[in-house]
């Protein structure tokens, strides 16, 4: 059936059948507290899952959610350990000149740096009926969550706030950094290792650059860029030596709603790295990635 067990299992043990919702205002707010959720059941990544579902659950439940194509892709995102590139296309209303540009650029691509041709139907989202999104390039997480948040623990941990800490004194030569470097420096400690997402939508296919997401564990924005198909190598290149925040497109780049000066995940997060009293994390030393 290709049903993912992750996602499923937490839908089985959420879904209320008395609830007031509607089913899909129901199945609404399950993808968005599945993807806020800090840390998953590591049962809910077991196959053959513990309890298949049952003939009425996935009518009511999973099938009116999302096509069969959709639940296959979601299962090889949770399957998958790629350290490359995911991509998203938003835009369809170029025609044949679109997706002919679109398939150079995948070929272009090709070899280490990239998914193997077998990969490519998990790892480029290429399909007007599921993905035409246009600039609302987060709507992709309603249909597909485990793209946002594949992992089971999503937290800003203990060592991610020390991590953050040092750089920012760092970075400010000094023991008492300012909130610039502190903020600065809990960029860098909340951007995840790949694979990375290349968004295409309008503008990407109009200029030929590609809008480049880099996210925290919970697919939230912490900077967005873009990045010509012939510099996809070149921003590996980067990232693998340890030079990415010193280059253009890190420093360049927008910081996510989230993660700027006033944003939801950046007003909790300050407070930690800068050491506030008030400021507390669980005895376990873990604290929430928001």
């Amino acid at each position: 059936m290709g049903i993912p067990p992750t996602l499923v299992g937490f839908k089985q043990r959420k879904w209320d059948p008395s609830s007031q919702l509607s089913a899909d205002e129901q199945r609404a707010e399950l993808v968005a507290a599945y993807i806020d959720e800090d840390v998953l059941d590591p049962e809910l990544l077991v196959s053959p899952m513990s309890r298949i579902p049952t003939d009425a659950e996935v009518a009511e439940i999973l099938s009116p959610w999302r096509p069969e194509k959709l639940r296959r892709i979601a299962a090889a995102h949770l399957a998958s350990h790629t350290e490359s590139y995911y991509i998203l296309r938003t835009h369809y209303g170029g025609g044949a000149a679109d997706d002919a540009r679109l398939r150079g650029w995948i070929d272009d691509l090709e070899g280490p740096n990239f998914e193997p041709p077998e990969n490519e139907w998990f790892c480029v989202l290429d399909d007007a009926e599921l993905f035409d999104f246009g600039d609302y390039w987060q709507s992709v997480y309603d249909a597909l969550p485990e793209l946002a948040a594949p992992k089971l623990d999503r937290r800003f941990i203990a060592d991610d706030i020390e991590y953050a800490r040092q750089k920012a004194q760092t970075m400010a030569g000094c023991e008492q950094p300012g909130g610039e470097y502190l903020e600065a420096a809990i960029l860098l400690a909340a951007k995840t290792q790949p694979p990375w997402l290349l968004v295409l939508d309008k503008e990407a296919f109009e200029t030929e650059e590609l809008g480049l997401i880099l996210r925290d564990k919970k697919g939230n924005p912490v900077k967005e860029t873009e990045l010509a198909p012939e510099e996809m190598f070149t921003f590996r290149g980067a990232w693998e030596r340890g030079m990415l925040p010193g280059s253009g497109y890190w420093e360049y780049g927008r910081v996510g709603p989230k993660y700027r000066t006033r944003g939801k995940i950046m007003r909790q997060l300050l407070p930690l790295v800068r050491g506030d009293p008030v400021a507390q994390i669980s005895s376990s030393g873990e604290t929430a990635a928001a």
